[in-house]
């Protein structure tokens, strides 16, 4: 049996983090957003950018990076945002920010910010725990490993007595994440752009 492990990931490879979400979003309905108007040969290497840019921000803001980890080889990772002072993340997004000024179209930053915006916007303050983003190894999607993470961490917030929100603009999320649990807390829309945001437990 091979072995798998499933938990944060105390040292985070920033690299092999990146490289399985950028995979892994590759057509992920945001990211589409984030990219509208690039020319599709540059979209892969944008893509890259800006979820390098998202990680290493997570990780440079103190946020744990949980991960499922087969045989010592990561096959699903997710970013997850806990409570945490405001002026690091600050110096965080100040530091960072820079390395994509000059990669990515400025109109690409300012489509990505106004979706964080957007997408934060009538979050319950009782939400403390969100999921930034999950994905799973597109060669090793269909064995399970992206439920397993999501209810792990889902598990995780229960015990600490802790709620659970996230966004997906991909509907055919919605019946997975309610099959474990969330519910549908609203749908708002950004330009043409759908949010789902769900929730664990609910209101």
């Amino acid at each position: 049996m091979k072995s798998i492990t499933i938990g944060p990931l105390a040292t985070p490879d920033q690299a092999a983090v990146s490289a399985l979400l950028s995979d892994a979003f590759a057509a992920d309905p945001a990211y589409q957003y984030f990219l509208d108007g690039c020319a599709p040969a540059d979209r892969e290497r944008y893509r890259d950018h800006l979820v390098r840019f998202i990680v290493s921000y997570h990780c440079r803001s103190g946020m744990p990076v949980w991960g499922v980890t087969r045989q010592g080889v990561l096959v699903a990772c997710a970013l997850l945002e806990v409570p945490a002072p405001g002026w690091r993340r600050a110096i965080a997004v100040l530091t960072m920010l820079p390395s994509l000024i000059g990669r990515v179209p400025w109109s690409c930053v300012t489509r990505m910010n106004r979706y964080a915006l957007h997408s934060r916007q009538g979050l319950p303050t009782t939400f403390r725990y969100f999921l930034v983003k999950i994905g799973v190894a597109p060669g090793q999607q269909g064995q399970g490993f992206g439920k397993q993470l999501i209810q792990a961490l889902a598990d995780k917030c229960l015990q600490l007595g802790e709620t659970l929100a996230l966004d997906t603009e991909n509907p055919a999320n919605v019946p997975l994440y309610q099959h474990l649990g969330f519910h549908l807390h609203d749908e708002r829309k950004l330009d043409t752009l759908s949010i789902y945001r769900l929730q664990l437990p609910p209101e």
